[in-house]
């Protein structure tokens, strides 16, 4: 039987630790109910709490009525997955579980090593983005540096050295969404190599 292959899925680090978009992990997992009677009918019933389980919140506008989305913690979103006892809910889950072990991981072993670096109204700490991103593997080439600060600009202040520093919140992020893309890249080598690709690594 012919095996799928699992998309990457997007996970953020903010309020409630490492979070998941539901209408992403919606789509995902292929469920034919449309996304907010889902959602809400699975909080109800298994009684997620705001605050601890989920945040709700609107999707960017396009121009008309933004519609309600819910931001949900990785335990939630690996509960939601189980839920739909279906092989893609299974693929999802178990790519949650892994994604969150070499976070772990990488929290571990990275964020010690940089030293961190206060703002100027002693508010905010935060690390070398430079240095942060090469300890990651990611791109350091300036356009890929720039997109970020402009996409989230009280998320970065420059030092004194004039050295651009990224808070600690949002460092935790970007060492979440380099975490995923290794695993999309593993994923990719071993489809080249004729391996059976995420499914592979997740399903056992």
């Amino acid at each position: 039987m012919e095996r799928k292959e699992l998309e990457i899925i997007p996970i953020e680090r903010g309020e409630l630790g490492l979070e998941v978009n539901s209408r992403l992990l919606h789509r995902k997992l292929q469920v034919k109910t449309v996304h907010s009677r889902w959602i809400e009918r699975r909080i109800d019933e298994y009684g997620f709490v705001e605050g601890l389980d989920f945040l709700p919140s609107l999707a960017k506008s396009t121009g008309g009525r933004r519609s309600k989305e819910y931001v949900l913690t990785l335990d939630t979103a690996k509960e939601l997955a189980m839920l739909e006892n279906n092989e893609e809910g299974r693929m999802i889950r178990r790519y949650f579980i892994e994604i969150e072990k070499r976070y772990r991981d990488w929290i571990g072993f990275i964020l010690p090593r940089l030293e961190t670096e206060t703002d100027l109204f002693g508010k905010m700490t935060g690390y070398n983005y430079v240095k942060l991103l090469m300890s990651c593997g990611c791109s350091v080439v300036s356009s890929s540096v720039r997109r970020r600060i402009r996409r989230n600009p009280r998320e970065f202040w420059k030092n004194q050295h004039g050295q651009w520093v990224v808070s600690e919140m949002y460092g935790r992020t970007i060492v979440a969404n380099a975490v995923t893309r290794k695993l999309n890249g593993e994923a990719r080598e071993r489809r080249m190599l004729g391996i059976d690709g995420l499914n592979n690594t997740f399903i056992k």
